[in-house]
């Protein structure tokens, strides 16, 4: 959809391509619903063609025989729909586009969180593959070779099994989704919305499917000790990522016995409860080696 790299910014917020008081995310949202007035939480986006258009005098007919866009939208084109559905031809867009980006990105320069994000692809339409194009090999080319996922909503279509929509979801990884972690497939392929509610819920979903997963905790293991080396305790948390093989996560290594201190922590049920809490301010002491806080 979006042919040009700032509209898929490093930094929301960068001033430069726009001017002064414009930032990326404005530009963007100008591009899909050009009537956006920031003033007007409660505006309704103008999502048809029409609105945006005038008749266009041509001097040679003498009739408005053809329409141009309105001046005020010629700087921030809006998002128009011309028939045809090219989603192959769109998808390869964003694999080029993409590999440009990652050079950049995924530099001491770039994104300095780059290999902490996810990336995920939303194909949004109303229309299948009309174009000739190869999308379910657009899809494979981004999940197996960039780990890059593409979720599909077919706005106001009909869930027909075997449509080119359901091998993109398939070959992007995103046919079997369990949300919450609880074994159940929550997503099982494209997503069809039949009205606006529908849709605003499709596209809750993905942003859950998204979504990083908080963090967990692992309970305390001592392993056996070795010689000349005091036992240790273990303490590990991790961030679970969803089709991740490996988890980010840190190691806390404890000398025992583990220094302790209390804290209060508020239940589900608005309880407080006092629980002992290694104690971080434990540093070495000559005379007390076993009060040693370690970090490994």
């Amino acid at each position: 959809i979006f042919d040009r790299g700032d509209l898929i910014p490093l930094d929301w917020q960068d001033p430069v391509v726009w001017g002064a008081g414009n930032t990326n995310k404005d530009a963007i949202l100008r591009r899909l619903a050009p009537n956006w007035d920031p003033d007007d939480p409660a505006f309704i986006p103008e999502l048809r063609s029409a609105p945006y258009f005038e008749d266009h005098p041509d001097a040679l007919v003498g009739t408005n025989h053809k329409l141009s866009l309105k001046p005020e939208f010629v700087n921030t084109p809006p998002m128009i729909p011309f028939g045809s559905t090219p989603i192959g031809a769109s998808m390869d867009d964003f694999i080029d586009w993409y590999d440009k980006w990652k050079l950049v990105a995924d530099t001491p320069d770039g994104d300095p969180t780059f290999g902490c994000r996810t990336v995920n692809l939303l194909i949004l339409t109303d229309g299948d593959e009309t174009c000739g194009g190869a999308p379910c090999t657009a899809a494979t080319q981004l999940y197996d070779g960039r780990n890059v996922r593409t979720f599909v909503v077919g706005f106001g279509l009909a869930a027909v099994a075997g449509n080119t929509l359901d091998c993109i979801a398939k070959n992007g990884g995103t046919d079997a989704i369990d949300f919450d972690g609880d074994g159940v497939i929550d997503m099982t392929g494209p997503i069809y919305p039949g009205n606006e509610d529908e849709l605003v819920d499709a596209l809750k979903q993905i942003i859950v499917a998204i979504q990083p997963r908080p963090r967990s905790f692992a309970a305390a293991a001592v392993p056996q000790a070795s010689a000349n080396t005091p036992d240790k305790t273990y303490l590990t948390s991790f961030i679970p990522i969803l089709d991740e093989p490996v988890w980010p996560g840190r190691v806390d290594a404890y000398l025992r016995p583990v220094p302790l201190t209390e804290d209060i922590v508020t239940l589900p049920d608005g309880t407080q409860q006092t629980i002992l809490v290694p104690d971080p301010s434990k540093g070495c002491q000559p005379d007390d080696e076993s009060q040693c806080h370690l970090w490994e």
